[in-house]
């Protein structure tokens, strides 16, 4: 991977973007000492993502980088999650993106039961938004408009710790950010059944009172 180096001047705030038809990527010098090795790591990887699949997705190329980076040290899916959820121009949308591929990694190399669960459990959750907010991305990192980790189990096949599943997802450090609502179906029904309980008991408090 070839890299230049550019400043502000020339890139805005963007801290790396590809040339699509060469596949040098230009870093911005002025802010990338700000972020992380595992950050700076990412990013590049992310923009090699996009000039070897020859695609302006932000998603694939997340999931390329992210897949280049598991099991090359310890806890390294958690890790890159977490920090990459850091990182201000990182949309909610993109986190459980990148989370999801992450989940997908753990369910597949580690046979994480609980990341497959939880794969399940995101799939119906995210059917709705989808259709409501597609995802869209471009080939910057900070492109595009722009997943649990709480106490998680630990891997013992020599994976350095990568199980995923269970607890404190991503979608919790999300909510800190910006607030995700998924629309769940079962508390709909409910909250539609108690509505219609209370019609009925003020309907029959009226006529009692008559």
């Amino acid at each position: 991977m070839k890299i230049q180096y550019l400043t502000s001047a020339q890139m805005g705030a963007c801290p790396a973007e590809v040339d699509m038809a060469t596949g040098t990527v230009s870093v911005n010098r002025s802010v990338w000492d700000g972020y992380t090795d595992i950050q700076q790591r990412f990013m590049l990887l992310h923009e090699e993502g996009h000039y070897r699949l020859q695609t302006d997705s932000e998603e694939k190329a997340d999931e390329y980088a992210i897949r280049r980076m598991y099991g090359t040290f310890p806890q390294s899916l958690k890790t890159v999650v977490r920090q990459i959820g850091s990182i201000p121009f990182i949309s909610p949308a993109r986190l459980e993106s990148l989370y999801r591929a992450a989940l997908r990694i753990d369910a597949k190399e580690n046979r994480n039961e609980k990341a497959i669960n939880e794969l399940n459990i995101l799939k119906m959750n995210v059917i709705t938004k989808q259709r409501k907010q597609p995802f869209n991305g471009s080939r910057r990192i900070d492109g595009g408009t722009g997943e649990g980790i709480e106490n998680p189990g630990e891997n013992n096949n020599g994976n350095g710790g990568d199980m995923l599943g269970g607890g404190n997802t991503p979608q919790n450090h999300i909510q800190k950010q910006q607030p995700v609502v998924f629309f769940n179906v079962r508390q709909h029904r409910a909250a539609m059944t108690n509505i219609l309980l209370c019609a009925i008991i003020v309907i029959l408090l009226v006529k009692l009172n008559k």
